[in-house]
């Protein structure tokens, strides 16, 4: 029995519900229909992109509730990362190193081995 379009939508849907964010090109095999006709219902079909949308916010909050329980359970990995992403305002940022180098690539070519490599090791 074939499914009409309004069915398959429910059912892509459904599996996106149970798997917890199952890959659009898996689920759509399983439906039997292409990404483009995924990706076209979420253009065409309002309802059917804030669902879509409203079941990746619902998987989001489920990582969510993971970490802080992670946190509360006193893993240190995952205290690390929330103040890494959460915590940027009150200063629990990684510095970032960068290394600024001439651009100017005629100028690098004139350079010996040697000087280019003062210049990859040098401080910043």
């Amino acid at each position: 029995m074939r499914l009409s379009t309004k069915q398959k939508k429910v059912k892509i849907l459904e599996i996106f519900a149970s798997s917890f964010g199952l890959s659009v090109d898996s689920a759509c095999k399983i439906v039997d229909i292409s990404r483009n006709t995924f990706y076209n219902w979420l253009k065409e079909d309002q309802k059917f992109k804030e669902t879509y949308e409203a079941l990746g916010e619902s998987i989001l909050d489920l990582a969510e509730a993971s970490l802080i329980k992670q946190i509360q359970e006193k893993n240190t990995t995952a205290t690390i990362f929330y103040l890494k992403t959460k915590g940027k305002k009150r200063g629990y940022i990684e510095q970032e190193n960068v290394l600024r180098v001439n651009t100017n690539l005629q100028e690098m070519e004139t350079k010996s081995d040697e000087e280019l490599e003062a210049i990859l090791n040098r401080k910043v």
